[in-house]
Protein backbone atom coordinates (compact mmCIF):
# COMPACT_ATOMS: atom_id res chain seq x y z
CA UNK A 1 0.00 0.00 0.00
CA UNK A 2 1.28 3.43 -0.93
CA UNK A 3 0.50 5.98 1.74
CA UNK A 4 -0.07 9.66 1.11
CA UNK A 5 0.43 11.84 4.22
CA UNK A 6 -2.50 14.03 5.23
CA UNK A 7 -1.89 15.38 8.73
CA UNK A 8 1.85 15.22 9.41
CA UNK A 9 2.45 18.57 7.74
CA UNK A 10 0.04 20.33 10.12
CA UNK A 11 1.77 21.96 13.07
CA UNK A 12 0.57 20.76 16.49
CA UNK A 13 0.90 23.42 19.18
CA UNK A 14 2.38 21.79 22.27
CA UNK A 15 2.97 23.01 25.81
CA UNK A 16 4.51 21.69 29.00
CA UNK A 17 1.81 20.49 31.40
CA UNK A 18 1.97 19.45 35.05
CA UNK A 19 0.14 16.16 35.52
CA UNK A 20 -0.39 14.23 38.72
CA UNK A 21 0.89 10.66 38.46
CA UNK A 22 1.19 7.87 41.05
CA UNK A 23 4.82 8.82 41.69
CA UNK A 24 4.02 12.51 42.00
CA UNK A 25 3.53 15.54 39.80
CA UNK A 26 5.46 15.34 36.53
CA UNK A 27 5.95 17.70 33.62
CA UNK A 28 4.68 16.33 30.29
CA UNK A 29 4.82 17.82 26.81
CA UNK A 30 1.27 17.57 25.44
CA UNK A 31 -0.94 19.24 22.84
CA UNK A 32 -2.07 22.59 24.18
CA UNK A 33 -5.77 21.89 23.50
CA UNK A 34 -5.83 18.62 25.45
CA UNK A 35 -7.48 18.38 28.84
CA UNK A 36 -5.83 16.85 31.88
CA UNK A 37 -8.17 13.86 31.61
CA UNK A 38 -6.99 13.15 28.07
CA UNK A 39 -3.36 13.34 29.08
CA UNK A 40 -3.80 11.10 32.12
CA UNK A 41 -5.83 8.58 30.10
CA UNK A 42 -3.09 8.31 27.50
CA UNK A 43 -0.38 7.98 30.10
CA UNK A 44 -2.33 5.27 31.96
CA UNK A 45 -2.83 3.35 28.72
CA UNK A 46 0.83 3.65 27.81
CA UNK A 47 1.89 2.43 31.24
CA UNK A 48 -0.23 -0.71 30.85
CA UNK A 49 0.77 -1.47 27.25
CA UNK A 50 3.10 -4.41 26.80
CA UNK A 51 6.10 -4.28 24.51
CA UNK A 52 5.24 -5.55 21.04
CA UNK A 53 7.10 -8.71 19.96
CA UNK A 54 6.77 -7.50 16.36
CA UNK A 55 9.55 -4.96 16.92
CA UNK A 56 12.12 -7.75 16.71
CA UNK A 57 13.54 -8.22 13.24
CA UNK A 58 12.11 -4.97 11.84
CA UNK A 59 14.03 -2.27 10.01
CA UNK A 60 15.93 -0.01 12.38
CA UNK A 61 13.63 2.96 11.67
CA UNK A 62 10.54 0.96 12.76
CA UNK A 63 12.20 -0.36 15.92
CA UNK A 64 13.62 2.95 17.15
CA UNK A 65 12.64 4.46 20.48
CA UNK A 66 10.62 7.64 20.76
CA UNK A 67 12.63 10.86 20.42
CA UNK A 68 13.24 12.87 23.61
CA UNK A 69 10.85 15.64 22.57
CA UNK A 70 7.95 13.27 21.71
CA UNK A 71 4.49 14.19 22.93
CA UNK A 72 3.16 12.56 26.10
CA UNK A 73 6.56 11.10 26.95
CA UNK A 74 6.44 9.04 23.74
CA UNK A 75 3.01 7.47 24.30
CA UNK A 76 1.66 8.52 20.90
CA UNK A 77 4.88 7.49 19.18
CA UNK A 78 4.94 4.04 20.80
CA UNK A 79 1.32 3.33 19.90
CA UNK A 80 1.81 4.37 16.28
CA UNK A 81 5.06 2.40 16.14
CA UNK A 82 3.29 -0.80 17.23
CA UNK A 83 0.55 -0.39 14.63
CA UNK A 84 3.08 0.38 11.91
CA UNK A 85 5.12 -2.68 12.86
CA UNK A 86 2.00 -4.85 12.61
CA UNK A 87 1.23 -3.42 9.16
CA UNK A 88 4.80 -3.92 8.01
CA UNK A 89 4.79 -7.54 9.19
CA UNK A 90 1.50 -8.14 7.36
CA UNK A 91 2.97 -6.72 4.16
CA UNK A 92 0.59 -3.76 3.92
CA UNK A 93 3.22 -1.18 2.91
CA UNK A 94 5.00 -1.01 -0.43
CA UNK A 95 8.12 0.56 1.02
CA UNK A 96 9.72 1.67 4.26
CA UNK A 97 8.97 5.29 3.33
CA UNK A 98 5.24 4.48 3.19
CA UNK A 99 5.40 2.83 6.61
CA UNK A 100 7.18 5.81 8.17
CA UNK A 101 4.72 8.22 6.55
CA UNK A 102 1.86 6.22 8.01
CA UNK A 103 3.42 6.30 11.47
CA UNK A 104 4.04 10.04 11.41
CA UNK A 105 0.57 10.75 10.03
CA UNK A 106 -1.05 8.59 12.68
CA UNK A 107 0.82 10.45 15.42
CA UNK A 108 -0.30 13.79 14.00
CA UNK A 109 -3.94 12.68 13.69
CA UNK A 110 -4.03 11.47 17.30
CA UNK A 111 -2.35 14.63 18.57
CA UNK A 112 -4.94 16.71 16.71
CA UNK A 113 -7.77 14.72 18.32
CA UNK A 114 -8.93 13.23 14.99
CA UNK A 115 -8.15 9.62 15.92
CA UNK A 116 -7.97 7.56 19.09
CA UNK A 117 -6.98 3.96 19.84
CA UNK A 118 -9.64 1.34 20.27
CA UNK A 119 -10.08 -2.40 20.46
CA UNK A 120 -10.80 -4.09 17.13
CA UNK A 121 -11.66 -7.47 18.63
CA UNK A 122 -10.01 -10.82 18.01
CA UNK A 123 -10.38 -10.63 14.23
CA UNK A 124 -10.82 -7.85 11.75
CA UNK A 125 -14.28 -8.26 10.15
CA UNK A 126 -13.08 -7.02 6.74
CA UNK A 127 -9.81 -7.06 4.85
CA UNK A 128 -7.81 -3.82 5.04
CA UNK A 129 -8.78 -1.09 2.59
CA UNK A 130 -6.58 1.33 0.74
CA UNK A 131 -7.19 4.84 2.04
CA UNK A 132 -7.18 6.13 -1.54
CA UNK A 133 -9.80 3.62 -2.67
CA UNK A 134 -13.13 5.12 -3.82
CA UNK A 135 -14.96 2.62 -1.61
CA UNK A 136 -13.06 3.61 1.55
CA UNK A 137 -15.48 6.33 2.70
CA UNK A 138 -18.57 4.14 2.16
CA UNK A 139 -17.06 1.12 3.92
CA UNK A 140 -15.88 3.28 6.81
CA UNK A 141 -19.37 4.77 7.18
CA UNK A 142 -20.90 1.27 7.19
CA UNK A 143 -18.49 0.08 9.86
CA UNK A 144 -19.17 3.15 12.01
CA UNK A 145 -22.96 2.75 11.63
CA UNK A 146 -22.75 -0.93 12.60
CA UNK A 147 -20.65 -0.09 15.65
CA UNK A 148 -23.08 2.63 16.76
CA UNK A 149 -26.09 0.35 16.23
CA UNK A 150 -24.55 -2.44 18.28
CA UNK A 151 -23.57 -0.06 21.06
CA UNK A 152 -27.04 1.50 21.13
CA UNK A 153 -28.71 -1.92 21.24
CA UNK A 154 -26.50 -3.03 24.12
CA UNK A 155 -27.21 0.16 26.08
CA UNK A 156 -30.95 -0.18 25.43
CA UNK A 157 -30.89 -3.80 26.64
CA UNK A 158 -29.12 -2.80 29.85
CA UNK A 159 -31.57 0.05 30.47
CA UNK A 160 -34.57 -2.22 29.83
CA UNK A 161 -33.17 -4.88 32.14
CA UNK A 162 -32.71 -2.32 34.90
CA UNK A 163 -36.30 -1.07 34.48
CA UNK A 164 -37.73 -4.59 34.58
CA UNK A 165 -35.65 -5.45 37.62
CA UNK A 166 -36.97 -2.36 39.40
CA UNK A 167 -40.55 -3.45 38.64
CA UNK A 168 -39.87 -6.95 39.95
CA UNK A 169 -38.27 -5.61 43.12
CA UNK A 170 -41.20 -3.27 43.74
CA UNK A 171 -43.66 -6.18 43.57
CA UNK A 172 -41.57 -8.71 45.51
CA UNK A 173 -40.77 -6.30 48.34
CA UNK A 174 -44.37 -5.28 48.80
CA UNK A 175 -46.19 -6.66 51.84
CA UNK A 176 -49.92 -7.18 51.82
CA UNK A 177 -52.54 -8.20 49.28
CA UNK A 178 -50.80 -9.63 46.16
CA UNK A 179 -53.34 -7.97 43.89
CA UNK A 180 -52.70 -4.58 45.49
CA UNK A 181 -48.95 -5.11 45.31
CA UNK A 182 -49.22 -5.68 41.56
CA UNK A 183 -51.34 -2.55 41.05
CA UNK A 184 -49.37 0.73 40.60
CA UNK A 185 -52.38 2.64 42.02
CA UNK A 186 -51.83 1.00 45.40
CA UNK A 187 -48.10 0.22 45.29
CA UNK A 188 -46.21 3.51 45.22
CA UNK A 189 -42.86 1.83 44.51
CA UNK A 190 -44.36 0.03 41.52
CA UNK A 191 -45.89 3.27 40.30
CA UNK A 192 -42.46 4.88 40.30
CA UNK A 193 -40.74 1.91 38.65
CA UNK A 194 -43.33 1.07 35.98
CA UNK A 195 -42.90 2.83 32.63
CA UNK A 196 -45.15 5.87 32.30
CA UNK A 197 -46.78 4.60 29.11
CA UNK A 198 -47.68 1.30 30.74
CA UNK A 199 -49.20 3.12 33.70
CA UNK A 200 -51.26 5.34 31.43
CA UNK A 201 -52.63 2.34 29.55
CA UNK A 202 -53.52 0.68 32.82
CA UNK A 203 -55.09 3.67 34.51
CA UNK A 204 -56.75 5.63 31.74
CA UNK A 205 -60.54 5.64 31.60
CA UNK A 206 -62.35 3.79 28.82
CA UNK A 207 -63.38 5.83 25.84
CA UNK A 208 -67.02 6.83 26.29
CA UNK A 209 -67.46 8.87 23.16
CA UNK A 210 -69.38 6.04 21.50
CA UNK A 211 -71.88 6.01 24.38
CA UNK A 212 -72.57 9.76 24.57
CA UNK A 213 -76.32 10.40 24.71
CA UNK A 214 -77.70 12.59 21.98
CA UNK A 215 -80.52 15.14 22.47
CA UNK A 216 -83.96 13.60 22.09
CA UNK A 217 -85.69 14.74 18.94
CA UNK A 218 -89.44 15.11 18.68
CA UNK A 219 -91.78 15.88 15.88
CA UNK A 220 -91.40 15.44 12.18
CA UNK A 221 -88.71 16.43 9.81
CA UNK A 222 -90.16 19.93 9.29
CA UNK A 223 -90.22 20.66 13.02
CA UNK A 224 -86.67 19.42 13.49
CA UNK A 225 -85.53 21.47 10.52
CA UNK A 226 -87.12 24.62 11.98
CA UNK A 227 -85.45 24.15 15.35
CA UNK A 228 -82.16 23.12 13.92
CA UNK A 229 -79.25 24.89 15.55
CA UNK A 230 -75.53 24.36 15.40
CA UNK A 231 -74.63 20.74 15.33
CA UNK A 232 -72.92 19.46 18.49
CA UNK A 233 -69.17 19.41 18.12
CA UNK A 234 -67.60 16.03 18.44
CA UNK A 235 -65.01 15.62 21.10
Amino acid sequence: MRFKPRFAAQAIEAAARLVERPAGVVEILAPRSWTSCQIESWLDGAAGAAASPLLAGLPEALAADAPPDALLDGALFDHAQRLTAAGWTAGLFDSLEDALAFRDDLIASMAAGLAAPGSAGAELPDPPLDLDSPAFAARLAERAAAKRAGRTAAEAARALGAKLQAVMDAVLRCEGDPAACADPRHNAALGRAAPRRARSRRLRRPDRRGYRARPRRRGGLAERAGRAGPRPRRR
